[in-house]
Formats: structure tokens, C-alpha cells, sequence
């Protein structure tokens, strides 16, 4: 209160503590009585806001722990699924070391003392075999002929003399 000015027609003063006509413990105890007032209604405004910024704290926090549980989750199925590919190329692995194993113990001429002793198969003889020639030549086609060949033949069919052409080809 050491600084309060009064106001007297048209200019401010500063007020001295002579001006004040109470003692110093007066003025402190009306300090206090003012404190005290401001200090019971000031707990229901920050009750107020005390509820809304736990709420707000609780839903930020509710959304942080989603997103983290999401990125978790995402994490464990990436770590699952390295897993399982490991497993599977290790099986393939040992898969394709079986199936060398069994490739190099298969002896050809026991397979055929076996086929010809308890199957009864033999090798075909010399009049049995013959061979196909599978070879064909190598030619193009220009597709714009082929094109063009089948528009005339369009344009013999389409109109009078395409009937009668269509007619004789169909008696020959």
C-alpha cells in the first residue's frame, strides 16, 4: 500500500503513509482479511480449472499410450513375421539338402534292374523309336498387310458383286 496515489481535481499525488489516518497493524490486518477472502473464493475457480486441466492431462495421456500401443503392436508383428520368414527359409533350405541327398543316392543302374526285374520294362528297340521333327521356320508377317487383305476382301463381299461372289463361293 506504500504506493497509492490519490486523486485531487486534476492532478495525482502519491499518498505517504502520514495520509493514512490507521496504525501499520491496522493496515495488516486488512492485508490479511483481503488474502483470506481471495483464498476462499479463489478454490472454486481453481477447482474448476484444476478438474479440466486433469481431464485434458488424462486425455492427452489416453492418446499418447494409443498411439504407442499402436506402433507396439505394429513393431511385434513386424518382428513376428521376420520370424516366421527365417523359419520358413530354413526349412526350404534343409528341404533342398534332403532333396540332394536323395538325388545322389539314386543309382540309374539299379533303378533299371529294378524296372526290368520286378516290372517287367525293357528298352524299346530300334523299329520302336522314330523322331519328330519339331523344327519350324523363322518368318514374319507384316500385320499391316494381313490388314489390308482382309478390308479388300470387306469391300469385294460388301455390296451387289459381293453377293454374287459370296454365292459362287459358296456352290464351289
Amino acid at each position: 500500500m506504500a504506493n497509492m496515489y490519490a486523486y485531487n481535481t486534476s492532478t495525482a499525488r502519491k499518498l505517504s503513509d502520514a495520509d493514512f489516518s490507521y496504525g501499520h497493524n491496522l493496515r495488516s490486518e486488512i492485508q490479511k482479511e483481503v488474502n483470506k477472502t481471495a483464498k476462499k473464493a479463489m478454490p472454486k475457480a481453481s477447482q474448476k480449472r484444476g478438474k479440466k486441466g486433469f481431464v485434458s492431462v488424462v486425455v492427452a495421456f489416453a492418446m499418447a499410450f494409443s498411439v504407442v500401443s499402436g506402433y507396439v503392436s505394429i513393431n511385434e508383428a513386424n518382428n513376428e513375421i521376420s520370424r516366421l520368414k527365417n523359419e520358413y527359409n530354413s526349412i526350404v533350405a534343409d528341404n533342398q539338402a534332403l532333396q540332394v541327398k536323395i538325388d545322389r543316392t539314386i543309382d540309374l543302374g539299379q533303378l533299371q534292374s529294378i524296372a526290368g526285374e520286378k516290372y517287367g520294362m525293357v528298352s524299346p528297340e530300334r523299329y520302336q523309336m522314330f523322331y519328330v521333327d519339331l523344327e519350324m521356320g523363322d518368318f514374319s508377317e507384316s500385320t499391316d498387310v494381313k490388314i489390308k487383305n482382309e478390308q479388300t476382301k470387306k469391300m469385294a463381299i460388301s455390296g451387289v458383286p459381293g453377293i454374287i461372289t459370296g454365292a459362287l463361293n459358296i456352290f464351289q
